[in-house]
């Protein structure tokens, strides 16, 4: 940066904090910022710290936008997650369901074929009865 652009960067950080627009600049801004704290020449020790609490608030801005778009993404997959496990407990429930169903159908069918074969056996031991008279 030449003379002019690091005073111009100063005087905008210096605006930026005074008037609050610091909290809503875009993260370029605020990383151009940080370039301008961590190496400006700041000879005077009795305002040296204000440059450091200025790069240790935009490091906090920065670190609070992270956070918050952190526990939006959590939020958008905790919502995904739930709602796959709920399909997949309905999906259980009606599998579980169905098979429930084809084993009571299934019971029926064995039950049906154990009375036909009860009257098959009635009707040999009556064949076989009537052919010995």
């Amino acid at each position: 940066m030449n003379t002019e652009t690091k005073v111009y960067v100063e005087e905008e950080v210096s605006a930026a904090f005074q008037n609050g627009s610091i909290f809503k600049a875009d993260d370029d801004k605020l990383d151009k910022y940080l370039r301008w704290l961590a190496s400006a020449l700041v000879p005077n020790d009795l305002i040296r710290h204000v440059q450091i609490i200025r790069g240790l608030t935009i490091n906090t801005i920065k670190t609070d936008r992270y956070i918050k778009q952190a526990n939006r993404q959590n939020t958008i997959h905790t919502y995904i997650i739930f709602g796959l496990t709920t399909l997949a407990i309905v999906v259980s429930i009606i599998s579980v369901s169905l098979s429930v169903q084809q084993g009571h159908n299934t019971t029926q069918q064995i039950e049906r074929f154990i009375d036909l074969q009860a009257k098959e056996v009635k009707l040999l031991k009556n064949a076989a009865s009537e052919a010995k008279k």
